[in-house]
């Protein structure tokens, strides 16, 4: 059964720490069941598409390090090719993903617009 979220925290959920962990990923799955008579299409990939949203978000720390001067550590960072490019195609994996779940979404509820 979906969850009933005020219109507040349906928008504050994706940039409130901790919340944003889980619930725009209910809300996303929510509107998709009431747009699909109660069905998450499985070809949609929601779960791949919030992991790939979830994971940059996680790594984004490990790719970059201090940088030294000496001994001293500067207010500037090194990046960190390997984790950056990771990072960079699970956001495009995750981008390619939101289009077609945001697509499905559209085309279930075109047909109830007047």
């Amino acid at each position: 059964m979906a969850r009933k979220r005020s219109a507040t925290w349906v928008w504050l959920g994706w940039i409130v720490p901790i919340v944003s962990f889980w619930l725009p990923f209910q809300v996303v799955r929510d509107i998709l069941k009431a747009s699909h008579a109660g069905v998450v299409p499985a070809r949609l990939w929601l779960g791949l598409w919030w992991a790939c949203w979830i994971i940059p978000m996680l790594l984004q720390p490990a790719s970059r390090t201090p940088s030294l001067e000496g001994e001293v550590v500067t207010p500037y960072f090194t990046v960190n090719p390997g984790t950056a490019t990771v990072n960079a195609a699970l956001g495009v994996a995750a981008f390619v993903l939101w289009i077609r779940i945001v697509r499905a979404i559209v085309d279930a509820q075109d047909p109830a617009r007047p």
